[in-house]
């Protein structure tokens, strides 16, 4: 809905491993150590080595591929002006957060005090 500005820094996210995901019934949310967490509404996919995004908003189907990752860290981030979130895992995994609500907020980024709400 709102896209990321252009710019915006998430390096913060490089190094962390990420500790918890909960499943909610209509959300998700990603919980990485020094206080950073994603809370998403939107179309999730996790890709691995150069497999397509095959994105969903049912996160159950998503479970056993986000489970894996716990304690995996954060190589690298990318957050396009689009408002597609990439987190980059080591083994070449990848979990692609997408801007796609035209009504409602696809996801939140909490660090520390700072919100950035997509």
């Amino acid at each position: 809905m709102y896209g990321l500005p252009e710019n915006t820094d998430l390096s913060f996210f490089k190094g962390l491993p990420l500790l918890q995901v909960c499943f909610g019934e209509h959300d998700l949310i990603l919980r990485f150590d020094n206080d950073v967490g994603v809370t998403i509404t939107s179309s999730i996919g996790v890709l691995r080595g150069s497999d397509g995004c095959e994105c969903t908003s049912e996160f159950r189907k998503a479970a056993p591929s986000l489970l894996s990752l716990l304690n995996h860290v954060v190589t690298d981030v990318t957050g396009e002006t689009s408002g597609t979130l990439t987190l980059f895992f080591e083994g070449d995994i990848r979990i692609v957060v997408l801007d796609d609500s035209a009504d409602y907020e696809s996801y939140v980024i909490n660090f520390r005090n700072q919100v950035i709400v997509v």
